[in-house]
């Protein structure tokens, strides 16, 4: 199993809502989860890892993100705006985020 299919499991939300929250064409969705793609991209792995700790840490923000999923698939349909999970997400929650990952640790003070 994959990192990125671990993951997955951990969140506990269907192939469609993952689809969507990424905004990720769906048969990519699938290739991973299946482990048929070899390379996957390290931003794939970034993406889930982020929305797992948004899911744990901040479960209201991880709520309106899916809200914001919706909006946006019927939006998109009617005048091309959409919005994204930084418009819900302040600086302050993603540094949380990077750095209870470790990946800035050592050069926040």
């Amino acid at each position: 199993m994959n990192e990125f299919t671990r993951i997955f499991n951990d969140l506990d939300i269907d192939k469609t809502e993952l689809t969507m929250l990424l905004n990720t064409p769906r048969n990519t969705i699938f290739n991973y989860l299946k482990g048929s793609v070899t390379n996957m991209p390290a931003s794939a792995v970034t993406l889930i890892t982020l929305l797992a700790f948004i899911k744990q840490h901040h479960p209201r923000a991880f709520e309106e993100w899916g809200e914001i999923t919706r909006y946006n698939k019927n939006q998109e349909k009617r005048d091309g705006n959409t919005l994204s999970l930084f418009d819900i997400i302040n600086d302050d929650v993603l540094l949380q985020g990077i750095v209870r990952h470790g990946e800035l640790r050592g050069f926040i003070k």
